[in-house]
């Protein structure tokens, strides 16, 4: 991970690492790369069908996922959070689970 952290973490303007995902099979659209970028401990949004589908259902926006997941960017920036947590939080709410976990 630190191999990939680095590097994009000085530069994100490198496209490098996000223009070998996305001639990958079936990896165009760009969002697992998003997700790839969570997981890498950056704060990216991974816009799928249930994040697009809240923000439509509740924003009334329809948007391509890049435009997506800059609006929960721009969302988290004027409010006091994250924005990977605030894609998670609205995935959990999409898909039924609990939103916070009682201890």
């Amino acid at each position: 991970m630190t191999d990939v952290y680095a590097p994009y973490a000085t530069d994100k303007s490198s496209a490098d690492p996000k223009k070998c995902w996305l001639r990958l099979p079936s990896q165009s659209s760009g969002v697992t790369f998003n997700y790839f970028l969570i997981l890498c401990g950056f704060q990216s949004v991974k816009p799928d069908r249930m994040i697009i589908r809240f923000v439509e259902e509740h924003a009334g926006l329809e948007g391509t996922p890049v435009q997506t997941a800059e609006l929960i960017g721009q969302v988290a920036e004027n409010h006091p959070t994250r924005p990977r947590m605030l894609d998670h939080v609205i995935w959990r709410h999409v898909s039924g689970r609990e939103i916070v976990r009682m201890s």
